[in-house]
């Protein structure tokens, strides 16, 4: 029997002999039901030491005892035992009970003592001495923490870097299920704030993970580092010592990052290079890291909250350093004299609408070769027209110096405004275009990605030119295509399913009627609306009566149905069977004779088989044989 299943069993006798329900003991300890049903079942471990004393108080029960048996050492035995003279006693008295053990053999008393007492007695002691020798062969190790590298100041509109390390110590089982980083201003938490959620919970490279507020609370990158322990477990249970408190997790299926078994402390650690905004205020600021277990814990989902050191951002030039103009960043130091980025760039423009991420290693020169020396990004006040149906959304911007190039490409990204976009337009569809000077065109871009949440588009370019973010407006234009019959050829009265496909060629969203025609008559029709450059297949059910080939046709896509006439049924000939009279023979009248009549054995169904009666005589010998022995060995 498990721990947890012993502790349910006194749990659920203790509440029987008080004659409460468990819906009464639950409201009164202030829990589920449900929970303490788990609980007593032995489904969950034991709860908390704040339950269990709550238990054992509504239950008229002594606390110590339900404590120990719900495995939780009692504080004020705890802090005894925390004690360096308390721990030396401990040592002292257990080093004179083996000098005394050596000098003479051991005389166990006789006594008698009740089971109960026994039972209170022995489970203190046995806690007390487990956690004493804890502490004398091991030494202390912390649980669940997490680190900060020691951030020191910064300047606003430049890159901040600092490190957040997850540590899970040996034999504790984290079911991790997310990290979120919070950085903000600590006079105006809410209004300048910015949240890196969803943190890789596995070694990953550094890749932009920028606020979920949008540009406009700066742009990231995150490398996540975990060690060879660090790893995801799909099930199992779990626990965590947290600023002195445990928890106990059961994740079920959902599992987590961060169990290890037994292999001794796991971590990840993350490195995070934020570009604050450059016209957010100077003063203190702070980092919280969030991490959130499993929320198929007793209690729901638990999160753990670290908070930083204070740290300044000093306006541009940092503690007196000298201006830095809105829309420029300097590259002085960050750059090798051959061009390669040495540690990894975030520029802004002058209204924050509008970056670019420069990651370490990447090579920028200017259009005559030569190393970058710094990056601008300025609105373009009166830029180039669109191409035809189509808008700039919010404002076109030149990244200079004009015709810089970088190997390998990096990422620009706007901020843009839902209400610049057109009504009709589907988000998704915005791309991000440069103006190519020699041929007077807006070019679009390859590998465009917009994050409809945070109003964010990126894309990847290797040049610097004039940008913007486009959104095309060619109306609505729809098309049928790829019918299908299914099946091809039915019986009379048989179900068959017609489907076409309907696309959206053009850029605005917009409605149209889909009608299914029968030998060119209309069987049914339906309105549908799709987004630019979408599809959607939509199917009508036909049920033809009447054997023929029927001409389909859904918007001026064809195609043909064959119905088949039903098979003919012919009914089965019934001959009648032929009756033939019985014929009756008088019987013999044989006079009886005086002669003793012979008995011969029944050989059909009547009678009993031989080897029946066999069988049974044999089982009769048998079982009177054993019999006969077992009386003769009692008497013996």
């Amino acid at each position: 029997m498990t721990d947890k299943q012993r502790f349910g069993l006194k749990l659920r006798d203790l509440r029987k002999k008080s004659g409460m329900t468990l819906r009464e003991l639950a409201e009164q300890v202030g829990v589920n039901f449900t929970y303490l049903s788990k609980i007593e079942n032995g489904a969950l471990p034991p709860p908390r030491e704040k339950v269990i004393r709550k238990l054992a108080e509504v239950l008229n029960y002594d606390q110590d005892e339900l404590l120990a048996l719900g495995g939780i050492v009692p504080p004020d035995i705890a802090e005894i035992l925390k004690d360096r003279q308390a721990q030396e006693q401990v040592r002292t008295a257990q080093a004179r009970r083996v000098q005394a053990a050596a000098k003479k053999p051991l005389a166990l008393p006789k006594f008698s003592v009740p089971f109960r007492g026994m039972y209170r007695l022995a489970l203190p002691v046995l806690l007390v001495a487990i956690v004493a020798l804890s502490l004398w062969f091991a030494s202390p190790t912390q649980a669940l923490t997490i680190v900060y590298s020691n951030p020191g100041s910064g300047t606003l509109g430049s890159a901040y870097t600092f490190t957040v390390t997850v540590t899970v110590e040996d034999l504790e089982h984290l079911p991790l299920l997310n990290v979120d980083v919070i950085i903000y201003n600590v006079a105006d938490p809410t209004g300048h704030r910015a949240t890196l959620a969803d943190l890789p919970l596995d070694t990953t490279a550094a890749a932009t993970h920028n606020p979920t507020q949008g540009i406009t609370s700066g742009s990231a990158s995150v490398a996540a580092s975990a060690d060879a322990h660090w790893g995801y477990t799909a099930s199992g249970t779990g626990y965590a010592m947290w600023e002195g408190q445990g928890y106990y997790f059961v994740p079920g299926t959902s599992g987590g990052y961060g169990y290890q078994g037994g292999t001794g402390p796991t971590s990840i650690t993350y490195t995070i290079v934020w570009a604050s905004p450059a016209s957010w205020p100077a003063g203190n600021y702070q980092i919280d890291t969030v991490l959130t277990t499993s929320t198929q814990s007793p209690s729901g989902g638990t999160t753990f909250t670290k908070t930083s050191g204070v740290f300044t951002l000093y306006a541009g030039g940092g503690g007196g350093g000298g201006t830095v103009t809105p829309g420029t960043t300097s590259l002085t130091g960050k750059i090798s004299a051959n061009g390669t980025f040495t540690q990894t760039v975030i520029a802004f423009s002058a209204d924050n609408r509008v970056s670019v991420t420069i990651p370490q290693g990447t090579v920028g020169l200017t259009s005559s070769g030569a190393p970058l020396t710094e990056i601008t990004i300025t609105p373009i006040a009166s830029p180039p027209a669109p191409p035809a149906q189509a808008n700039i959304i919010g404002l076109a911007y030149s990244f200079g110096p004009e015709g810089a190039t970088f190997t390998p490409p990096i990422t620009i990204s706007f901020t843009y405004s839902s209400e610049d976009i057109p009504a009709g337009v589907d988000p998704a569809n915005l791309v991000i275009a440069f103006y190519n000077t020699a041929t007077g065109t807006w070019v679009t871009l390859d590998n465009i990605t917009v994050d409809q949440t945070t109003h964010q588009i990126s894309g990847q370019v290797s040049h610097f030119s004039a940008f913007a973010v486009i959104a095309h407006t060619a109306p609505a234009s729809f098309t049928a295509s790829g019918l299908s019959v299914t099946p091809a050829t039915v019986n009379a009265g048989t179900e068959a399913i017609i489907t076409a496909t309907i696309t959206n060629s053009g850029d605005l969203s917009g409605s149209v009627n889909v009608v299914l025609k029968v030998n060119g008559m209309v069987e049914e029709s339906r309105t549908i609306t799709l987004a630019g450059h979408a599809s959607q297949n939509v199917s009508f059910s036909l049920t033809e009566t009447t054997a023929g080939s029927y001409a389909i046709d859904i918007n001026g896509v064809a195609g043909t149905l064959t119905v088949n006439a039903l098979p003919t049924t012919t009914p089965p000939t019934t001959t009648p069977p032929t009756t033939t009279p019985p014929t009756t023979t008088p019987p013999t009248t044989t006079p009886p004779t005086t002669a003793p009549p012979t008995t011969t054995p029944a050989t059909g169904g009547g009678g009993i088989a031989w080897w029946v009666i066999v069988i049974i005589v044999a089982a009769v010998i048998i079982i009177g044989g054993v019999i006969w022995m077992m009386i003769s060995r009692r008497k013996t």
